[in-house]
């Protein structure tokens, strides 16, 4: 079974037109908890052996992580990973626990972890360990961070520490200490559901226009989106809550994109899709007047007139809005940062052949663990296989 058929596998049946979604009988049990095979535990001390065969091949990239909040939840184990230099990493395939060099890069030898791609919906812990002068993170040159930032909704995310306003704060700081441009604000996904047993139809987009606001008042020209998908881990976790999930028509969320689009181009940013659902290109039904801009270059960045170069200014969002394409761990981003440091890197650009076929994603070495139950307790996630209790804090 590739990454594809396991995704497929995990969608509940989403009804002809769009509505509730449901589950089989079968479906609705929780699913027995699969033995892993013998081999090492994790964050245990890697072997001499194993350092030897993580060596033959350290990553330029890591992912830390789309598995779980590695920033909030596990940033202490990982920072003692990242001192040591290697760490055990489970394949969500094959279930093997497989070597990992996590040494910094070395100039001489161009060998080692140049770049991490940090995600998160709390960084406040990351933070504070980036302003300590002697903090391991300085060892590692680039780093890019994608940053989940949907509405106050403690229905949906009943785990969520921090409010809003704070969640924009730490948004500020990053953007300050390391650019706008290497962010990537999502608001993801896009949740329509009903509290059972009412009739009613709610969704996340309270705070949206506030979110792209803010976001554009920093020089961020892009915000990621995508809308729920009914993963049958989803579905159960959300009918145990009182709550069931709402699938939309395509019709239905190009009604939503009109609310959306307009929104964001007054703001000069850009809607972007993450993993292309047929929605990328899709521009309003009905254009309605925005400020006269001029057209995004794909990551953001602007040419300089005389030597061509790239330079720092961001350029602003669409004339005309539609929305565009998410490559939400970018290469080509990575190369940028990279080269405002001086150095002299051109990283991978191949696609990730470990994410889903229509994920644009760059390749990266992921370094999540799904055992590492993220403490948000997101009842739409599909990598909580039960939602913790409000307050858990997970294992930092």
């Amino acid at each position: 079974m590739d990454i594809e058929d396991l995704h497929l596998a995990c969608l509940a049946d989403i009804p002809e037109g769009g509505g509730p979604c449901r589950l089989e009988l079968e479906d609705l049990a929780v699913p027995k908890k699969q033995p892993q095979e013998d081999g090492p535990k994790m964050f245990a001390r890697v072997t001499e052996t194993d350092r030897a065969r993580a060596l033959q091949r350290p990553p330029l990239i890591l992912s830390c992580s789309r598995r779980t909040d590695v920033p909030w939840a596990f940033l202490r184990q990982y920072l003692k990973a990242f001192r040591e230099g290697f760490m055990y990493v489970r394949s969500p395939v094959t279930g093997q626990m497989d070597p990992v060099c996590l040494r910094p890069y070395d100039e001489s030898s161009g060998k080692g972890v140049l770049c991490i791609s940090w995600w998160s919906k709390n960084y406040s812990k990351w933070i504070e360990e980036f302003k300590r002068e002697d903090s391991i993170l300085h060892s590692y040159r680039v780093h890019m961070f994608n940053f989940t930032v949907n509405s106050d909704d403690l229905v949906l995310e009943p785990g969520m520490a921090a409010q809003l306003q704070e969640r924009l704060e730490q948004v500020t700081w990053l953007a300050t200490r390391f650019g706008p441009h290497a962010l990537n604000v999502r608001f993801d996904p896009i949740v329509h559901y009903r509290r059972l047993p009412g009739l009613g139809v709610h969704d996340n987009l309270r705070d949206f226009e506030q979110i792209v606001r803010h976001i554009g008042s920093l020089g961020i020209r892009h915000i990621t989106f995508s809308f729920c998908k009914p993963y049958k881990q989803s579905v159960r976790n959300m009918l145990a809550a009182g709550v069931e999930l709402v699938a939309l028509s395509d019709a239905q969320q190009r009604q939503v994109l009109d609310r959306l689009l307009p929104i964001a181009a007054l703001n000069n940013v850009e809607l972007r899709c993450c993993c292309d659902t047929g929605l990328v290109g899709y521009r309003m039904a009905s254009p309605v007047a925005v400020p006269e801009v001029r057209k995004l270059r794909r990551w953001g960045l602007k040419k300089d007139k005389k030597d061509g170069k790239e330079g720092k200014e961001l350029l602003a969002a669409p004339l005309v809005p539609e929305v565009g394409e998410s490559r939400c761990l970018d290469a080509r981003l990575a190369d940028r940062l990279a080269r405002d440091l001086g150095l002299k890197v051109t990283f991978p650009h191949q696609k990730d052949r470990g994410q889903r076929e229509q994920c644009n994603c760059t390749g990266s070495r992921e370094i999540g663990q799904y055992e590492l139950q993220c403490p948000h307790s997101c009842l739409y996630c599909y990598a909580n296989p039960k939602p913790l209790q409000p307050g858990a804090t997970g294992g930092s």
